[in-house]
């Protein structure tokens, strides 16, 4: 078991060099997005892997619930110690990854209300800015709260914990009914 604890730990701190490797690229999107494809892809080594020795030993008691705890213990470290990676990643490497995609989408925002057309179309389709009479910087004022609070390092940590730990357990599950059902009838 203690090999699957390792296995997590070179995975986390993989992930994290290819974070620090596209941050000196200069390209942190690309960064972002191949973190969290790789972030997909290795959960799901470490489970199978986990799965894969388990098996080898023909002693090895073989339910599901046992297969899924087994192969969530080393996942969850993994992603326990990418949230870690990640918060220090974002808020002390990549300092200005998040102020900038939050600066993108505000900006984004301000055109939309500059154009007549289109925050017209968009006070008639919200029934809140209809009843409250919001004017356009009240309107600009709230987005810009809103955004602030969602490109947050803190709700970004969270939000990938959730979504990471929902992912290990999902396949945990998936990996641990094939390899019983089909790889090792």
């Amino acid at each position: 078991m203690k090999r699957s604890y390792l296995l997590s730990l070179i995975f986390a701190v993989s992930w994290l060099l290819i974070k620090i490797l596209f941050y000196f690229l200069g390209d942190s999107e690309l960064g972002f997005n191949i973190g969290v494809s790789t972030n997909l892809i290795f959960i799901l080594a470490i489970v199978a892997l986990v799965l894969w020795t388990k098996y080898r030993d023909p002693s090895t008691k073989k339910d599901l619930i046992t297969d899924v705890k087994d192969t969530s213990k080393p996942a969850l470290l993994y992603v326990i110690l990418m949230i870690i990676f990640l918060t220090a990643h974002y808020s002390f490497i990549d300092t200005t990854y998040l102020t900038n995609r939050m600066n993108i989408r505000y900006n984004l925002e301000v055109d939309n209300v500059r154009d007549d057309v289109h925050y017209t179309k968009m006070v008639e389709n919200n029934l809140l800015l209809q009843q409250d009479k919001v004017t356009k910087e009240e309107y600009l004022t709230t987005i810009k709260e809103k955004i602030e609070e969602q490109y947050n390092v803190k709700t970004i940590a969270f939000g990938g914990f959730i979504v990471f730990t929902i992912t290990t357990f999902i396949y945990s599950f998936l990996i641990s009914f094939l390899f019983r059902n089909f790889l090792f009838k």
